[in-house]
C-alpha cells in the first residue's frame, strides 16, 4: 500500500482502483518500503489476499488503474513490489456484504468448490479473498468476494 501512497520513484501518488489482491509469498523479502518522494497513487479496490505457503507472510496485489501500464508506473522503492502483468484467467467468484470472518470466507469457499465440482471445473489456483471497500466503509456494508482461478478448455 506504501507504493501506491507515493512509496515510488518519483514519489507519485497512484489513484485507487478494484481489486486488490493478495497471495502466498514464495520466496524471501518484504519489509517496510522506504525512500520515495512522497507522490501518492490512489487506493485500488479489490484487495486480495491468498495465505503464504510460508508461515504468517501474504502476497497483496493492487491492480492498477489503466491510465498506468508497467512502462509508465513509478518504480517501487521497496524490492519486495514487483509491478507485473497478470494473464487473463477465469476466474469462479462468490460474495458477501458485511464482515470479513473465517466462517464468511469458508461459506464462500464452500459455494465455489461445489460449484466447480457440478460444473466438473479443475481449479488452477488458490483460493483468493478479494475486498471491494475502504477502511472509512462500515462494516455492515463492507463487499467481498472469494475468487478460485478454473482451467478453461481452450488453455
Amino acid at each position: 500500500a506504501d507504493f501506491i501512497f507515493g512509496a515510488n520513484e518519483p514519489g507519485e501518488e497512484i489513484a485507487m482502483t478494484a481489486p486488490v489482491t493478495s497471495a502466498p509469498v514464495v520466496e524471501e523479502g518484504g519489509g517496510a518500503p522506504e525512500g520515495g518522494d512522497g507522490t501518492e497513487i490512489a487506493m485500488t479496490a479489490p484487495v486480495t489476499s491468498r495465505p503464504s505457503e510460508e508461515a504468517g507472510t501474504w502476497t497483496v496485489e493492487f491492480v492498477m488503474p489503466r491510465t498506468w501500464t508497467l512502462d509508465t508506473l513509478p518504480a517501487p522503492v521497496n524490492e519486495a513490489v514487483q509491478p507485473m502483468t497478470i494473464p487473463p484467467q477465469t476466474i469462479v467468484v462468490a460474495g458477501w456484504t458485511g464482515a470479513e470472518t473465517q466462517e464468511a470466507i469458508a461459506q464462500a469457499e464452500a459455494t465455489i468448490t461445489a460449484f466447480i465440482e457440478a460444473e466438473g471445473l479443475t481449479p488452477a489456483g488458490p483460493f483468493a479473498v478479494a475486498g471491494y471497500s475502504g477502511p472509512d466503509t462500515p462494516v455492515e456494508e463492507r463487499m467481498w468476494e472469494v475468487h478460485r482461478p478454473v482451467e478453461t478448455p481452450d488453455g
